[in-house]
């Protein structure tokens, strides 16, 4: 079941006139982000053409090296499963049918916060528990049935063709360009636009960079039937700045379980075995220890770092190229602890929808004031988030890029006074996973039942 959805300052244009489909696109790089955004043009373009430096996987979902991250685990949030299903239909039953079981974020979960385990019960907020591989194979495989969508893998763009300020579409190194009507880049954190946006002679974006020093070192497990639990998944965040350490176990597709160790604050987790283990066997409870002591392993140990909050702000940029958007990571990269990339990656994608079918469906498209309206619709979708997971990081006195403001104080010294009631509020964690999954507002911890419960709390104490 997928929790009901909200508005979240997308507009939908209602009874819209026929799309007349028009010249052609061009995504740079096949990211999520990329993927859907090809979904989206291919309502709008009669051609739509996908470019990846990577070569896409043919016969079932696999590792490769433009994705170095697919690792480790993914969460594609509530909010996210529905937008896919929304560009997708069809999506979550096809990631159902490879084995990816659904999971109640808190019935089928054991969490865990600063301050211990959350109560086990029924939250209505449920999750696809699936790895990243999986989930790019199954949009891939959706996309390659559309038939104005041409992938071209394997190529790398070398730049941007153009004509003063007014994009004409990309440049290989050893190939003839290829003109489009618009470009779009998903090419993730890797991407290199600004180096363009200078070739042109145009100023590149201010960069907001707020570095945690979060590291993950992730291997899988075989699942055993002599081993059963009673959870399919766990979650334990880090401490606060007494334990660096997290982790993520899922039961994932293949009969497998996927094990993601979590260090901030500079404490990676190791890559060797006994290390590996002696990590496991310090987080701030002895489940995960306990459960993969039984487990065999079925993959090496694999480690990613760089996982910065990084916004590149060309929403802010007086002069940005004609008929050139960016998406995703290259656009707004989270740092991948708070699971919000793919979901926001979904949220442009509407954007875009939403700013090309109003501008663009007339005999005279209007490219830049979809532009301008798409840059305005993610910067609102990027604020909620982007407070979320850099105030978060900015706990840790080790976090560079920022410091706490005012703002961002006072929201630790609230979240500090909700958190011991988590271990036995179920009101307070149901709301909590519902605005981590964006299907909520933030506004709903002033729940007067969870402020009654609050003070009964400070009363006790």
């Amino acid at each position: 079941m997928i929790d009901k959805p909200i508005q979240l300052e997308i507009d939908t244009v209602k009874k819209s006139p026929p799309i007349q489909k028009r010249g052609r696109a061009i995504v740079i790089g096949g990211s999520v982000a990329g993927l859907l955004a090809a979904k989206v043009l291919s309502k709008f373009f009669r051609e739509v053409v996908l470019l990846e430096r990577d070569v896409f996987p043919k016969n079932g979902p696999d590792f490769r090296k433009g994705l170095p991250q697919a690792h480790h685990q993914h969460i594609l949030l509530t909010k996210g499963r529905e937008v896919f299903e929304q560009l997708f239909p069809g999506f979550d039953a096809a990631l159902a049918k490879t084995g990816a079981e659904l999971a109640d974020h808190t019935n089928d979960m054991a969490l865990f916060s600063a301050a211990g385990k959350l109560p086990r019960f029924a939250s209505g907020v449920e999750l696809r528990l699936a790895s990243r591989i999986q989930i790019d194979w199954i949009l891939l495989g959706f996309l390659r049935k559309l038939k104005n969508v041409r992938i071209v893998d394997g190529t790398s763009v070398a730049g941007l063709q153009y004509d003063g300020n007014r994009v004409l579409g990309v440049e290989f190194a050893n190939a003839p360009p290829m003109a489009a009507d618009l470009v779009i880049d998903a090419a993730g954190r890797g991407s290199i636009a600004p180096k363009w946006l200078h070739a042109m002679g145009l100023p590149g974006p201010a960069e907001e960079i707020i570095d945690a020093k979060l590291g993950y070192a992730s291997r899988f497990y075989e699942r055993s039937s002599k081993h059963q639990t009673d959870f399919k998944a766990v979650a334990m965040t880090p401490i606060p700045i007494s334990n660096p350490r997290g982790v993520g176990l899922w039961q994932v597709e293949g009969n497998r379980w996927l094990l993601s160790l979590m260090g901030i604050a500079g404490h990676f987790p190791p890559t060797k075995e006994a290390e590996f283990l002696e990590f496991a066997a310090q987080l701030g409870d002895p489940i995960v220890a306990d459960t993969i002591r039984h487990l065999k392993p079925c993959s090496p140990i694999v480690a990613f770092k760089g996982a910065t909050n990084r916004w590149r702000h060309y929403e802010k940029l007086k002069q940005m190229p004609e008929r050139f958007v960016v998406i995703g990571d290259a656009y707004c990269a989270f740092s991948p602890f708070y699971g919000q990339g793919m979901t926001m990656a979904g949220l442009s994608a509407l954007a875009l929808r939403d700013a090309l079918q109003t501008h663009c469906q007339s005999e005279s498209p209007d490219f830049t004031a979809a532009q301008q309206q798409y840059w305005r619709k993610t910067v609102l979708l990027f604020k909620a988030p982007w407070i979320l997971a850099t105030g978060e990081d900015l706990r840790w006195p080790t976090t560079t890029g920022a410091a706490p403001d005012l703002m961002t104080r006072a929201s630790h010294r609230i979240m500090d006074q909700l958190i011991p009631l988590s271990t036995h509020s179920k009101l307070l964690v149901r709301n909590f996973l519902r605005i981590s999954n964006m299907t909520a507002s933030p506004t709903t911890l002033l729940d007067p039942r969870i402020v009654k419960q609050l003070v009964w709390h400070w009363i006790q104490r």
